[in-house]
Parts: C-alpha cells; structure tokens; sequence
C-alpha cells in the first residue's frame, strides 16, 4: 500500500500479497490486521485518516 499510496488496492490483491495465493478470499483477516495497524497509527482509531477502507473494494493509505 505505501507503493501505492492515495490509491486503491483491491482485498484480493493485498490477501495475495501477504499470505499467498490461496487466500484471496480471507478478508476476515484484513479487518482483523487493519485494525492491529490502526491502533498503532491512528490518534483516533474509530476515525481513521491514513489506512481507509473502501467497504466491498480495498484499503487505501492516506499521507
């Protein structure tokens, strides 16, 4: 997502990219580390500015 920052990248593509091609479908997992990763980012959390997620799309990293 830093490559890519400001732009979209799709579930699947980030799925694929960090634990492998079989888990294009886990997207339990992204909410779960997305969530890990806002606690460590975020002043606030429950309202993110810098990893958003586009719901049903992907996660997007805001500068």
């Amino acid at each position: 997502m830093a490559r890519h920052q400001s732009r979209l990248v799709a579930h699947e593509d980030l799925l694929r990219a960090v634990w492998g091609p079989g888990y294009g479908r886990e997207h339990h997992y992204l909410r779960v580390f997305a969530n890990q990763i806002r606690r460590k980012i975020e002043a606030d959390p429950a309202a993110p500015r810098h990893l958003i997620n586009e719901p049903g799309l992907g996660y997007r990293l805001q500068a």
